[in-house]
């Protein structure tokens, strides 16, 4: 583990070889590039390793020479590597050369972890066939969460992954024994269903006490302000040793630290991007115990230059779960899936949007009520606290981040429902599909349920369009039929994470999108308050399409939905489009097809008026575009359009 001396690092004490193919008993040297910093010696094969597929390659470091023991690999100080065997200045590796494969490109990854600190390892799946590789994760503990739990690695390329672990990773053993060491184990399946295949991926994690990594990087904040404070545990005894940290966040994001100086105080710096209006909440590291009290009361409102002197109490409890919601410039649906800790309790709206510098003119709204901000960036207006069960929008000028702490709901929670359109919320906290939904009465012909960007008919046995899953953090709205009286909708109990599933003619909704921006068919980057949504065919020369192909929706020329063409029962392809619009009617819709396979762009001789949601078109009847080749002189025909 000691700094290596870097010059000792060449090709003389490292070498890569392979037994040559046409003499097995030679041996050919592979080229490599080398580099060497700290205590880490980096061998890059490049694209040479390509040439040796399926043959065992042997690394070796440090002496190769017996005869010449002064030519090894030294530390700074001067001496000379040592093997794991005994008299040995030499370490041999050998290595199966696998790159046609799909697999993990390590298969087993150990990582230390900082207590209290949380962290991500990555690991790399490589795809060496030929074609792209769909894939599935599993055997995921709860304790680790990864930055995608399937997705496709395309032919001849590679996939990162992140792997994170929470603060709270090995903390009741830390608290039991500050000198053990908590180590995690898990095996990550990367699963293929064509051709069925199975690749584990190894991961330990080994937490030690020691100081949380609670380090603010200054440079990344245009605004600061200054607190002295007094720091009492819970016991109301004052935390004065010089070791002990007081830290700062704003949701998960440290935004200051301080030790205690000599007169007991801790003098705190407090960074922040935003002038005014953060929630500043506090930690505090024990190091006696080797302890991180979670909650301080009271918290602080950031105030760009201000100077506060405060008394901070804190609480030997567990920190909030914290919900993390990116809201785009533009508008947003959302809902929340924590509740106040304790269970119960009203959901202030100045709290949960708290960390969200509005403009003037912002606004906040459910089915019944809104808020506004005003010239001061408070909300003002008829909607003061927010529900779980419900979903809300919420327009943005500048963009921000919603951070909503507290603990899970409980499970199996039940929403009333209304007849014609609810805005529900998503409790649960994993994604979950669509068809798991429990409504009461059971949906009928032609309900509807849709997110910002994509939406599902019920065809009176399964619902069927492009939202296939309901995720946390999303807002959406159901449609219900005259007949089924509202009812009320019910999610499964305390659900496991889910792997997205793919659907369609193997493109996602990312993917149309991705095939068509050669185009510029991309949707503007501001959200829009209202949507529509059509269950679309696509007829050419009088025969259906069956794609692959994509279709647009236009007001004059910009792009307002795209969605691809997909099976629907046999021999049928649809697309469920979304069109969107910041006016509630009037706007003119025009449409244009992309086929995918011949790469040919087709324009509709039909065209709508929107009207906000409205749904056009079903399972049973879709709507058809009609198109002809661009540039055909067609008369185009309108269709007048009304809500359901």
């Amino acid at each position: 583990d000691e700094p290596i001396d870097c010059h000792t690092v060449n090709s003389q004490t490292i070498r890569v070889t392979v037994s040559d193919p046409d003499d097995p008993g030679e041996t050919l040297i592979v080229p490599v590039d080398l580099a060497c910093s700290g205590n880490r010696i980096v061998i890059d094969p490049g694209s040479s390793l390509d040439l040796y597929e399926g043959q065992t390659v042997t690394v070796s470091v440090g002496q190769l020479d017996p005869q010449n023991a002064a030519q090894t690999i030294r530390d700074l100080a001067g001496n000379a590597m040592r093997g794991r065997q005994e008299f040995t200045n030499n370490e041999t590796w050998t290595f199966v050369v696998r790159l046609s494969e799909f697999t993990w490109a390590r298969d087993f990854i150990v990582a230390s972890a900082a207590y209290e600190s949380g962290g991500t390892v990555t690991a790399k799946l490589v795809n060496g066939n030929e074609t792209d590789v769909d894939f599935d994760l599993s055997g995921l503990p709860v304790w680790l969460t990864p930055s995608t739990a399937s997705g496709t690695v395309v032919a001849g390329g590679s996939l990162a992954i992140g792997f994170t672990y929470p603060d709270s990773l090995g903390r009741s053993v830390i608290e039991q024994d500050p000198d053990s060491t908590a180590t995690f184990l898990a095996t990550v399946t990367a699963d293929v269903v064509s051709p069925p295949l199975s690749v584990p991926l190894d991961l330990r994690i080994d937490v030690t006490c020691g100081p949380p990594a609670w380090t603010p990087d200054p440079g990344l904040y245009e605004y600061s302000m200054t607190a002295v404070l007094e720091l009492y545990d819970d016991l109301g005894v004052q935390q004065t040793d010089p070791g002990d940290i007081v830290a700062a966040f704003v949701g998960n994001q440290l935004r200051g630290a301080a030790h205690p100086s000599a007169d007991g105080k801790a003098y705190l710096t407090i960074y922040s991007n935003r002038s005014a209006g953060e929630i500043v909440r506090f930690r505090l590291f024990d190091a006696e115990s080797c302890h991180v009290f979670g909650t301080a009361s009271p918290t602080l409102r950031f105030v760009v230059d201000d100077r506060r002197t405060t008394v901070l109490t804190f609480e030997d409890t567990l920190p909030a779960d914290l919900q993390t919601i990116e809201a785009s410039t533009g508008w947003t649906w959302f809902s929340l899936n924590l509740e106040p800790q304790g269970g119960g309790g009203a959901m202030s709206i100045l709290d949960v949007l708290g960390n969200v510098n509005p403009s003037p003119g912002d606004i906040v709204k459910s089915k019944t009520a809104f808020s506004i901000a005003d010239e001061n960036g408070e909300w003002q207006g008829a909607l003061f606290d927010l529900d779980n069960k419900k979903g809300y929008q919420i327009r943005l000028r500048d963009g921000g981040t919603i951070l909503h702490e507290g603990e899970p709901v409980p499970g199996d929670l039940s929403i009333n429902l209304s007849t014609r359109w609810n805005w529900i919320g998503y409790p649960p906290a994993f994604p979950r599909p669509v068809d798991e939904v429990i409504l009461n009465p059971t949906p009928t012909m032609g309900e509807l349920i849709k997110s910002q960007t994509e939406f599902a008919q019920f065809d009176g046995s399964s619902w069927v369009g492009s939202l296939t899953m309901l995720e946390p953090g999303k807002g959406y709205k159901l449609y219900r039929n005259d007949g089924s009286l509202g009812g009320s909708l019910r999610f499964p109990s305390n659900p496991e994470p889910f792997a997205r599933k793919s659907h369609g003619t193997g493109l996602s909704a990312e993917v149309a999108l991705q095939a068509a921006d050669g185009l510029g068919w991309t949707l503007p980057e501001q959200g829009f308050e209202y949507n529509m949504t059509l269950v679309v065919q696509v007829d050419v020369g009088g025969e259906l399409a069956a794609g692959p192909a994509v279709v647009a929706a236009f007001v004059g020329d910009e792009v307002r939905g795209v969605a691809e063409l997909v099976p629907v029962g046999v021999g049928k392809t649809m697309a469920f489009l979304m069109v969107h619009s910041d006016e509630p009617d009037g706007e003119a819709v025009t449409f244009q097809v992309h086929d995918l396979s011949s790469d040919e762009l087709f324009e509709a001789r039909n065209e709508l008026e929107f009207r906000a949601d409205a749904n056009l078109g079903s399972i049973g009847s879709p709507w058809t575009v009609r198109a002809t080749p661009l540039g055909s002189s067609q008369v185009p025909t309108s269709f007048q359009l009304y809500a359901n």
